[in-house]
């Protein structure tokens, strides 16, 4: 007389346990968030690698190929005669935030004149700058060349509490003759620049590179 009832509590005890099973499984589960800017991945050989892509190692169209096919390619020319090749993604999403992405070209200054000399099309910027369409036959070079650099710069502002709680402590703090703080990470090959003027940004390179963020900010500086 007393198997039915404690079979009775069985079938009820399991019963209860699978509808909760049931119940958490239709749940929507929490997703890590990736390809913010902070999380920079320390490579064993040295490199980092941030949304993706390996500065100083990937090609630029390996890097295109991770972050996208929604960009624009050109040559600028500062009103100063500086020469850059610049890949552009004017809204691009760093897990949750958006912004703008620039990245750089290994490209020397002599091979961007003689593409130049072979743009089928010239824009003249507001600036004083002027922006040259890259030839077809110039592609495959450009898709080629080491990306060097990756800027980017988020639609939202930053500041000191933001930058030391997401990065951490920078090794230096240097305030330069624009009134910019930035905010160095040797190790991550990182410059983050809160602007005086103007949005934020933050400058990625290779590690091995970081000469190329620190050297034009001179002597002054401290933790």
């Amino acid at each position: 007389m007393m198997k039915k009832p404690l079979l009775l509590l069985v079938f009820i005890a399991v019963s209860v346990g699978m509808f909760q099973m049931y119940l958490a499984s239709r749940e929507p589960q929490e997703r890590e968030v990736t390809g913010l800017p902070w999380q920079v991945e320390i490579l064993q050989d040295g490199h980092t690698r941030i949304f993706g892509v390996i500065p100083g190692q990937d090609t630029l169209g390996d890097a295109i190929r991770q972050l996208g096919k929604e960009y624009k390619t050109g040559i600028m020319v500062t009103a100063e005669e500086s020469v850059a090749l610049e890949v552009f993604y004017s809204r691009y999403t760093a897990g949750i935030l958006s912004g703008k992405l620039v990245l750089g070209s290994s490209l020397d200054k002599a091979t961007l004149l003689e593409m130049i000399n072979r743009s089928p099309k010239t824009d003249y910027l507001g600036s004083g700058s002027r922006k040259y369409q890259i030839s077809q036959k110039d592609l495959e070079t450009v898709m080629a060349s080491r990306m060097t650099s990756i800027t980017f710069i988020p639609l939202t502002g930053l500041d000191k509490g933001i930058v030391m709680s997401r990065f951490g402590q920078a090794e230096e703090m240097i305030e330069d003759e624009w009134l910019n703080t930035h905010y160095l990470y040797p190790s991550m090959g990182l410059d983050v620049t809160i602007m005086n003027q103007g949005k934020d940004l933050l400058q990625y390179v290779a590690p091995e590179s970081f000469a190329s963020l620190r050297e034009p900010l001179g002597n002054d500086g401290g933790p």
